[in-house]
């Protein structure tokens, strides 16, 4: 967990999860630590361990159901969500999930079609990759919501797909955060691998975005 002071990208950082060191769910901001559920799957990562979605017995999970006051972006404020992905091939499965209490459920997932990944809240975001995702290969994927005017979904630190349509009325306060899969861990299995997980309040630039994609952040 090397922090490198010249980066902006620890501003506004919420939630940073490397699967490295101490126990498998650890925020390495140390705020929002993942309850693990059941036996969860392992795999080389890209430095270090990554999580094995496929591997994670039926029913396991990583969550965390009582997310901090950070988590409230409301109506207006702007955030941005990041990981590394590296599918085995075209196949259906959460990601990333999160949840409000109304409930309000703001999914990126792959599916058996191509392009097979989508960021999807149904009345704000309904965002699919321009291209499909490469099997067997990590790749960067980056959503940043800018509530005022638009959602962009980077691949790799470019620019993939983008949305100029945004619902500023939804509330986008979240009490739920769960990884390769929902909250019951139902909806994983997909035969995809996870590494670094990142949250911010804020919308990251283009130049931020790809500054995590060359890896001269520091984060892990």
């Amino acid at each position: 967990n090397c922090r490198n002071n010249q980066s902006t990208l620890y501003n506004d950082l919420i939630a940073y999860y490397n699967f490295d060191g101490g126990s498998l769910g650890d925020d390495k901001t140390g705020q929002n630590n993942l309850t693990i559920t059941g036996s969860i799957g392992t795999t080389t990562g890209r430095n270090g361990l990554a999580l094995d979605c496929q591997a994670t017995n039926s029913g396991a999970f990583l969550a965390i159901q009582s997310l901090g006051s950070q988590f409230s972006f409301g109506t207006n404020q702007n955030f941005s969500i990041s990981f590394w992905l590296k599918t085995m091939g075209l196949a259906a499965g959460k990601v990333v999930y999160l949840k409000t209490s109304v409930p309000t459920t703001l999914d990126f997932q792959t599916s058996a079609t191509s392009p097979n990944f989508n960021a999807s809240e149904v009345t704000v975001i309904n965002l699919n990759a321009g291209t499909a995702v490469a099997a067997s290969v990590w790749e960067l994927w980056t959503l940043v919501v800018t509530r005022t005017s638009k959602v962009e979904i980077f691949r790799n630190g470019v620019l993939d797909a983008t949305s100029n349509t945004v619902n500023t009325a939804k509330n986008f306060n979240f009490s739920t955060l769960a990884l390769c899969g929902d909250e019951s861990g139902s909806t994983g299995g997909a035969a995809i691998d996870l590494d670094s997980v990142g949250i911010w309040g804020r919308a990251l630039s283009p130049q931020e975005v790809m500054e995590l994609y060359s890896g001269n952040s520091g984060l892990d």
